[in-house]
């Protein structure tokens, strides 16, 4: 756009310029009156003007095919600028429209995907709100039930309470020592015993007995009878066996065999039907023999040693051995323990959160603006001037020939001569018309063209028709111009602009802004002045060189200076604009 403003400027100087070349031609002067030959001098003077503005015209003409050229040559240039702008900003312009229709496009697609998105995320929330709706009643009536438990629990917290008094009464420091001493001496004890009879193996009578082969038989057989009797004859395990006499045999309980409650303790584990959650123990043993060699001991219950190997039997005694044993049945015994009271925490009433639906925001395409393609219009051909035309030449006029003076004869009546009289020419006779050659072709007489009378006179003159070209007056003094009032006004209202915009500025200072922020405003106050000055000087030069009362024309001499000028009060219009300056803090 600058370029196109430029080579506008450039052309309306060019014109300028050559429009005051042209009204600097001066024409020559009016052509004198062709009377006689006389004004030939008068002829020739003018006609000498005449080729040398002939001249000038043939230069004037020159520059016009010139400036035409040039001009055309600038035009096309220019346009040739303006059409690839053109094509720039519709291609920009088409640019955008796609754009924007594939951002819709995109936008609605994304869209469609958010829609299924919300009504999945939808009937999600709406399955999660039931299942939390379902665990709320169940968490509702587990509170209930809560509250019935946390209203025993405080209950036994006030016996727990009471019974801890009764322990610190009894010498205890506090109801887990009381615990562990019970646990420690009594309880584990107990529930070890428990483990081990349910693990107790099964055994047989042969375990419960020891035979000691004698080196020397006496051939006496002896019949032995073991019996185990639990719970009074609820359980019975019996064996008959035979021995040698000198044979040594050793009963022993089934607290001996198995693994005892306590070493050397006659309590044992054995795993019964019905007896599996306590401990056995012998309450008794009965021998019935009458061997000399007898010996009792202590191994987890009694323990017999019978041999008839050192004594002989009296005719009474009987000659067997029956050895029984009787155990009881000892239940698991456990101390009671005592809880340490602990006060219950109150049961926290359940509370329904529901998960709130949201949908997702739909997509909002991001859209250019679309502005119109700035279509700029191609600069018309540039016409050319019309030529000036020639100035014709004046011809030269004839001087005339004097014809020699012939004496006068007398009349005949007063000769004596009989000879006719010869017919003589009148004196001074009128002069005859003198066809003039054919001058160069002229243009058409202006509006303001005078045709001169012939002078009259005794004798006929040829009547000559002369065109007088409106003769121009001296710049500055035969006319004013027009632009030159054109361009005074448009400076003055320049300056008076600056000085508005002054003030304007002038008031704005130290403003502050949206943000709070102080702002101080460079006005350029030198080149606002030197504007105003440019102004009056254009008003002094106007009123100097231009008299408004004369004939008014475009141009004249002081037209080109002038322009320059405004030109110059433009430049300092645009440099003098104000701006503002964020001030520093000290």
């Amino acid at each position: 756009m600058k370029k196109i403003f430029c080579g506008i400027l450039m052309s309306v100087v060019l014109t300028l310029s050559s429009l005051s070349a042209v009204y600097a031609m001066e024409e020559p002067t009016p052509p004198p009156k062709q009377e006689n030959y006389e004004t030939n001098e008068e002829i020739d003077s003018y006609n000498s003007q005449v080729e040398e503005y002939n001249q000038q015209v043939d230069e004037y003409n020159s520059s016009i095919d010139t400036e035409y050229e040039e001009e055309k040559l600038s035009v096309d240039t220019q346009n040739a600028e303006i059409l690839q702008h053109n094509e720039e900003e519709q291609r920009r312009y088409e640019e955008d429209i796609a754009y924007n229709e594939t951002a819709v496009q995109e936008a609605e697609e994304e869209n469609a995907l958010i829609d299924e998105q919300n009504r999945q995320e939808e009937e999600r929330v709406k399955q999660e709100n039931a299942e939390r709706e379902k665990q709320y009643e169940s968490d509702l009536e587990q509170y209930n039930s809560d509250c019935q438990t946390y209203e025993e629990d405080l209950a036994q917290y006030e016996k727990d309470k009471a019974t801890e008094e009764k322990i610190l009464a009894a010498g205890y420091e506090s109801v887990q020592q009381y615990n562990e001493m019970i646990n420690t001496y009594y309880n584990e004890p107990a529930n070890l015993s428990v483990e081990k009879n349910a693990n107790a193996e099964n055994i047989t009578i042969g375990q419960t007995y020891i035979i000691e082969e004698a080196e020397v038989k006496s051939g006496t057989i002896i019949t032995v009878t073991i019996t185990h009797n639990f719970n009074d004859g609820e359980l019975i395990y019996e064996d008959v066996i035979e021995i040698d006499a000198n044979d040594v045999i050793t009963f022993l309980p089934i607290a001996a065999v198995v693994e005892a409650t306590v070493p050397n303790n006659a309590t044992f584990y054995y795993n019964v039907d019905g007896y599996s959650m306590g401990y056995w123990m012998e309450v008794y043993s009965c021998v019935a023999t009458a061997a000399n060699y007898n010996e009792n001991d202590w191994n987890c219950g009694d323990t017999h040693t019978i041999s008839f190997k050192d004594g002989k039997l009296h005719s009474s005694d009987p000659e067997d051995i029956i050895v029984e044993y009787n155990y009881a049945w000892a239940p698991l015994r456990t101390y009671k323990t005592y809880n340490v009271p602990e006060e219950p925490v109150a049961p926290t009433a359940p509370t329904l959160t529901l998960e709130e639906f949201i949908p997702k925001e739909y997509v909002t395409p991001t859209l250019r603006d679309i502005i119109p393609a700035d279509i700029w219009e191609t600069l018309p051909a540039p016409v050319k001037k019309e030529y000036l035309t020639h100035l014709s030449l004046l011809p030269r006029l004839e001087e005339p020939v004097e014809e020699p003076v012939v004496p006068v004869r007398p009349p005949k009546k007063d000769r004596e001569d009989p000879v006719e009289d010869p017919v003589v020419p009148q004196v001074n006779p009128p002069v005859p018309f003198i066809p003039m050659p054919a001058p160069a072709p002229a243009p058409a007489p202006a509006p303001n063209t005078k045709v001169r009378e012939p002078k009259p006179a005794t004798t006929p003159e040829p009547v000559i028709t002369v065109t007088e070209p409106e003769t121009p007056l001296a710049a500055g003094e035969g006319y004013w111009a027009l632009v030159n009032l054109i361009i005074t006004i448009v400076s003055i209202i320049i300056a008076i602009l600056l000085f508005i915009t002054w003030l304007i500025a002038h008031k704005k200072e130290n403003e502050e802004d949206k943000e709070g922020k102080e702002y101080k405003v460079k006005y350029k106050t030198p080149l606002r002045i030197i504007s105003t000055i440019i102004a009056i000087g254009l008003i002094i030069l106007f009123l100097l060189t231009e008299d408004v009362t004369l004939p008014m024309r475009l141009f004249d001499f002081w037209t080109i200076p002038m322009a320059i000028i405004l030109l110059i009060q433009i430049i300092l219009m645009i440099f003098s604009k104000s701006r503002k300056i964020e001030k520093e803090e000290n």
